[in-house]
């Protein structure tokens, strides 16, 4: 499908007002005669939304086995993804197999990299049904989306080991993978200090924080970090966005300076 349309992506750490941001952004773009698709990673499509669950959804047994999950989403899906999608929640369930049969004691922990391969087998239906076919119909097609490839660059990788370039590298490949080479427009990084994020984060989800906004302020901050290099490495498409608390109509401002000068 070739891309005609537009695609937007919000990213940045906990609470830093992505939802906020997207709210006015769709609205001054429908306000333009512009048609908008919003929606988030992981998530978006049902495959995907099934992944979510297993990725961020706290659990309360401590008895719980990862691989057991991962294997029922694969069982569940396989029929109705494609053979890469497939691939990525094989590794995934393999990775989590191995680990869980050497540490028994421990099956209620997810591995770094099954982690990434569940992130990647969610995106790449979430791109295949619905980001790509919306941003093919035309030019006045613009998509938003609640974190994407950044993410897992800076959750993925930075987040667990800054120096691991060969590890935030294979991300890179992955996601090139999971996107099917989909090149985004604009992406706004809504920044502010992982403490204060942190702070702020609310329950609405799950009713608590989620697996991943549980993670100690180390993660948080080597995940910021991560954002900061990923957007001096990648200044025509990143945008920084300082967060300014209690005037969002500031950040909007910024963010459609950028819009404009871009559309």
């Amino acid at each position: 499908m070739e891309k005609k349309g537009w695609l937007f992506t919000i990213e940045g750490g906990e609470a830093g007002g992505k939802s906020t941001q997207i709210n006015m952004l769709e609205k001054k773009l429908l306000d333009k005669g512009y048609s908008v698709l919003r929606s988030r990673e992981p998530g978006g499509v049902d495959v995907s939304e099934k992944i979510r669950q297993c990725l961020l959804q706290p659990e309360e047994d401590s008895k719980f086995s990862y691989a057991d999950k991962i294997n029922a989403i694969y069982v569940g899906v396989r029929a109705d993804v494609d053979e890469i999608t497939s691939s990525f929640l094989l590794s995934a369930l393999s990775n989590q197999h191995l680990f869980e049969k050497s540490n028994p004691d421990r099956k209620n922990e997810l591995t770094r990299l099954s982690e990434l391969y569940l992130f990647m087998g969610a995106r790449r239906p979430f791109y295949s049904r619905l980001i790509l076919p919306y941003i093919s119909k035309s030019d006045k097609h613009v998509a938003i989306c609640d974190r994407s490839v950044d993410s897992s660059r800076c959750y993925q990788g930075f987040g667990y080991n800054p120096s691991d370039s060969t590890f935030i590298n294979l991300i890179d490949e992955l996601n090139t993978l999971a996107t099917f080479g989909t090149q985004i427009d604009l992406t706004f990084l809504l920044d502010l200090a992982p403490e204060v994020g942190l702070s702020k984060t609310t329950t609405t989800e799950f009713g608590k924080k989620d697996r991943i906004e549980q993670k100690p302020l180390e993660y948080h901050v080597n995940i910021r970090n991560g954002y900061l290099q990923t957007a001096r490495e990648q200044p025509h498409r990143i945008k920084i966005i300082p967060y300014q608390s209690g005037n969002p109509n500031l950040m909007h401002q910024q963010i459609m300076r950028h819009v404009n000068k871009r559309l």
